[in-house]
């Protein structure tokens, strides 16, 4: 499989060269010694913001790039599945393609002013939470008191911000809750309790967390309206590219692997069953990829449905998982060897999906005939 040709032009592939060079430099040497300590430092992220990855989508008088082309940000989710950074390119695809246009399509002057250049220069993440385990109460003077747990928040142990939906009085705001650095780690009296995951099966370099929130906020914190229907969608459409990619990526090793691997004399790669089984994978490919894009595309003109974003990423996850466990089956036993990379693939496709499902359910929002 190759990528779609037509969703990408020169500038594109220039930004796809770039970033490449940046995962081999930077990124690479030292990628399994931070997936054992299940976390990139921020230096990385850091660094990764001096050159422009973070905050492309950030506008140019808050230290972005100003580009409202998504397929940028695709670009730099492809490219970091393509080499096995799965919680690398997931942390990228929540801070750059679904935080920061949130906050510069919906926040005040003030708070664009306050968390976009931060955001865009790597020296704070922000992450979205799943709201709908978290309660608000009322202070006397006025401030909204959040409290609730969220588990295994992806970014969480490194996060500086969260984006979450909270409801109160059956009316929904968006929150943009600020973890302090002091709130990171074993501090009792800390508003926040951050407490690391460790030894996850799977993304083991996304820096997860239970967070549990327990903090007095300010009206600053507040985005006006209620956008949660579009962090949803946004949140969807973002993780089926993050699956589309990883397919394509473990798709890619496995047939690499079949035409060198010799069985009984023959490459795997001239047996029937092999050319079948990888056919259809591939014939679906084009089908999700032709879809996913034609979204991505959309999206600078409009938000997707929720239904059409939550199809999307069913349709997405499903291929993924299925070209991982193809992946894994004709590796064989070295499949299940973690210096194998299909492996590792197959571990964090399977994280994904079970953590990672729709933020949506879809048979609420499809036409009744699919209902059940």
């Amino acid at each position: 499989m190759s990528l779609d040709p037509v969703a990408f032009d020169n500038e594109h592939e220039a930004f796809r060269e770039s970033f490449g060079r940046f995962l081999e430099k930077t990124v690479l040497p030292d990628y399994n010694k931070w997936r054992e300590s299940g976390a990139i430092p921020r230096s990385v992220y850091r660094a990764a913001g001096e050159f422009g990855f973070l905050g492309i989508c950030a506008p140019e008088e808050y230290g972005g790039g100003g580009v409202t082309d998504p397929r940028f940000g695709a670009v730099l989710v492809q490219e970091a599945m393509r080499v096995g950074c799965t919680g690398f390119a997931v942390t990228l695809a929540w801070h750059s393609n679904v935080c920061i246009p949130f906050i510069t399509a919906h926040a005040s002057a003030e708070q664009k002013a306050e968390w976009l250049p931060a955001l865009a220069a790597g020296e704070k993440l922000i992450m979205p939470v799943d709201g709908s385990c978290l309660q608000v109460s009322r202070s006397p003077d006025g401030d909204a008191v959040v409290t609730g747990a969220v588990g295994s928040v992806i970014g969480g142990a490194v996060a500086d911000l969260l984006l979450t939906v909270i409801t109160e009085d059956g009316r929904n705001t968006t929150l943009v809750a600020d973890i302090e650095p002091s709130d990171h780690g074993d501090n009792p009296g800390a508003a926040f309790s951050v407490e690391p995951v460790v030894g996850s099966l799977g993304l083991e370099d996304a820096a997860l967390a239970d967070v549990v929130f327990g903090h007095r906020m300010s009206q600053s914190n507040l985005v006006a309206g209620d956008a949660g229907s579009e962090i949803a969608a946004d949140g969807d459409l973002w993780l089926a590219v993050v699956h589309l990619a990883g397919a394509h990526a473990a798709f890619d090793r496995t047939v690499t692997y079949v035409q060198e691997r010799k069985v009984f004399g023959e490459r795997l790669s001239t047996f029937e069953n092999t050319r079948f089984r990888l056919d259809a994978v591939s014939s679906r490919y084009s089908a999700v990829r032709a879809a996913v894009f034609a979204a991505i595309r959309q999206r600078q003109a409009s938000v997707p449905s929720n239904a059409d974003a939550s199809a999307l990423l069913r349709l997405a996850a499903g291929l993924h998982q299925d070209s991982v466990d193809l992946g894994l089956q004709l590796h064989g036993g070295y499949g299940y060897m973690r210096e194998y990379p299909i492996a590792q693939a197959f571990a964090d496709a399977g994280f994904l999906l079970a953590s990672g499902g729709s933020n949506t359910e879809i048979y609420q929002v499809i036409s009744p005939m699919a209902r059940y």
